[in-house]
């Protein structure tokens, strides 16, 4: 991957090999090899590598283009190696309708272009689109979630989508926490939620309302159809970390 180790996610990828050990295992073993995954916000490319380990095809959402490039470059690296899925880099944001956006990049971007957000004050023009509009009927084993704020409108634009059951897994990151507008969305379309968090021998998975993130990660969680993906999440190991 090429990296910046003067950015977050760059310095973890540079010492520990993967950038949010505990989410990035979860979504190695919520992946489906037969499905789609989709990683919306995918900065870099760090978690749309993995996904390319285990799933049957990767759709990468990045609207912010000093990012864009770098994913470009980083998906490009996985084209043609055989142990990777096809991966297909969308230069836009999802949201719940189609057009155009601005993107606002507040204190702190320049360490973690991740926090980039869609705002009426942005200074960035982004293109948006429902993801209903771009998935049809296909399925998704995986969906991972970072759009700093952005999550009801996304899943606003993917509520047929939802409702037919086609995203049988979610792992999204909420600050407000499960008990907040994204938690309750996903609920009321049948997903059971469970937070993340992590020990030494393995990823950890707690009801919803309990604490399972450390005091410096980002609150994250597991909106999920599938009670065999709960099973897997709780048995011991790091298995992205061998990408097997």
């Amino acid at each position: 991957m090429e990296i910046d180790i003067r950015e977050d996610i760059g310095r973890s990828v540079w010492t520990a090999g993967v950038f949010d050990l505990a989410v990035a295992e979860v979504l190695f073993r919520a992946a489906d090899p037969a499905l789609l995954a989709l990683d919306v916000g995918a900065n870099i490319g760090s978690m749309s590598g993995l996904l390319a380990a285990r799933a049957a095809e990767v759709w990468a959402f990045e609207p912010y283009p000093p990012v864009l490039e770098r994913l470009r470059r980083n998906v490009s690296r996985l084209t043609g190696a055989g142990q990777f899925a096809h991966c297909q880099v969308f230069p836009l944001a999802l949201s719940d309708h189609e057009g155009e956006a601005r993107l606002a990049c507040p204190d702190g971007s320049d360490k973690n272009h991740g926090l980039a957000r869609i705002a009426d004050s942005g200074s960035v023009a982004v293109r948006v689109a429902p993801l209903d509009a771009l998935l049809g009927n296909r399925e998704v084993g995986v969906m991972k979630l970072d759009v700093e704020g952005h999550e009801q409108a996304v899943l606003s634009g993917a509520t047929h989508s939802l409702a037919a059951g086609r995203i049988r897994n979610i792992v999204f990151e909420d600050h407000v926490g499960p008990g907040g507008a994204v938690g309750k969305i996903l609920r009321s379309y049948g997903y059971k939620l469970y937070a993340i968090g992590w020990v030494l021998r393995g990823p950890v998975l707690k009801p919803a309302d309990e604490t399972a993130h450390r005091v410096y990660e980002a609150p994250s969680y597991l909106a999920t159809l599938a009670p065999e993906v709960v099973a897997s999440c709780r048995q011991r190991g790091w298995r992205c970390l061998g990408r097997g």
